[in-house]
């Protein structure tokens, strides 16, 4: 619901997942506040907000979005276990309360 105006909207996507036997688990859901590119001659990285030359900053506040402006969020797809140290987002209460 957006705050100041107190209007909600629905929005529905599929998303179609080929079968697989492997389990697939997923990483908690960052809301995106920007991206940026990854600086030439930048080291190698596990960072998994890194992909190719763009690293993407997720909100570690409560999201400050705008009326109209999109919702960009981020999640990770594991087809096998995840590592066991997985990076920590603001709770999921926390990170869509500005959705």
């Amino acid at each position: 619901m957006d705050q100041q105006t107190g209007r909600k909207t629905v929005d529905l996507s599929r998303l179609v997942v080929a079968e697989a036997n492997l389990p697939v688990a997923l990483s908690n859901l960052a809301v995106v506040k920007r991206t940026e590119e990854v600086p030439q001659g930048a080291l190698a990285s596990d960072d998994p907000f890194r992909l190719g030359e763009t690293r993407i900053v997720p909100w570690v506040t409560e999201a400050e979005i705008g009326a109209g402006e999109d919702v960009r969020l981020f999640l990770v797809a594991y087809t096998s276990p995840p590592p066991r140290s997985v990076p920590c987002c603001p709770s999921s209460s926390s990170a869509m309360a500005g959705s």
